[in-house]
């Protein structure tokens, strides 16, 4: 129907009392089709401080800080580049914990 639209929520689960209970990397706007990734990025303990943008070679397209901002959702760099195709976005924390998750940059 006419001036109708829809809202749409993007959620991490959480413990009630003991916050995030995993580590969690979701890439939201898959396939990617800007210069930018919106992500979700927690970790039950320690804080995101960089990330890097691989693709199905292994080399390395982008990489950068991720800022303390006390947020889960961050919005990443992936830097101005024509390669398209399966990619992977890797996320370091504090502890030495990581994570790596697959996107699609078209």
């Amino acid at each position: 129907e006419e001036d109708r639209f829809i809202l749409a929520f993007n959620h991490v689960n959480v413990s009630e009392k003991s916050g995030i209970t995993t580590t969690d990397v979701r890439v939201m706007n898959n396939p990617v089709r800007s210069d930018l990734i919106d992500a979700i990025i927690a970790h039950p303990s320690a804080k995101a401080k960089s990330y890097s943008v691989v693709n199905a070679s292994g080399a390395t397209v982008n990489n950068g800080s991720i800022q303390d901002n006390n947020s889960v959702q961050q919005r990443l760099g992936f830097g101005k580049s024509n390669a398209n195709g399966v990619m992977y976005l890797r996320v370091d924390f504090e502890n030495g914990d990581s994570k790596t998750v697959k996107f699609i940059k078209l």
